[in-house]
């Protein structure tokens, strides 16, 4: 599903005009009536007075994040995932079952810290990539760097720059004190 195809968080592939008659221009402008108890249903489009009918939504499964903040839904539009978090975007990229916070903490136990990494990347899973990232063997940074994989890099690097910014910070913190005392 794509979000530029979205309108009121409908998809536009479901939505009810038919543009495939020979009037479908004409048919698609002209306003649709409402029956009672069919306005929820309706949107009036205020710069051509058409109303498009949307088809029904059916929702199957709602679950929260642990922290309150997240919350996917399951419905027949598909998977749709919320976030409170405006520097949060997930994005679904070679997400599978096995690709889970558990097996990437299994392979980071066993050694197989690229594994580790790049699994943690692809769930966004910002506190055991720190965790990860922390932890990895000074010896291994020089290896799993030529052997990482170049298309995770948009979703690491915002990463390495916040723990970046944290760490400035604390060292600035540091600073005032040592001056200060």
């Amino acid at each position: 599903m794509r979000s530029d195809h979205l309108i009121d968080g409908v998809s536009i592939d479901n939505l009810k005009v038919d543009l495939t008659s020979p009037n479908a221009q004409a048919k698609s402008l002209m306003p649709t009536t409402a029956g009672p108890g069919t306005a929820k249903h309706h949107k009036t489009n205020l710069s051509t007075n058409t109303k498009l009918q949307h088809a029904e939504i059916m929702t199957y499964a709602l679950q929260f994040s642990v922290t309150g903040k997240e919350f996917a839904v399951v419905s027949s539009e598909g998977l749709q995932i919320y976030s409170l978090d405006h520097l949060l975007t997930f994005i679904p990229m070679e997400l599978d079952v096995t690709i889970t916070p558990e097996n990437a903490l299994r392979f980071f136990l066993a050694g197989n810290y690229l594994s580790s990494l790049q699994m943690s990347i692809i769930l966004q899973d910002e506190i055991a990539l720190r965790k990860i990232v922390e932890t990895i063997p000074r010896d291994n940074i020089e290896i799993l760097i030529k052997q990482f994989d170049p298309k995770y890099l948009k979703q690491f690097i915002p990463f390495l720059t916040d723990q970046l910014v944290s760490i400035l910070t604390v060292l600035s913190f540091f600073r005032l004190i040592r001056l200060i005392s």
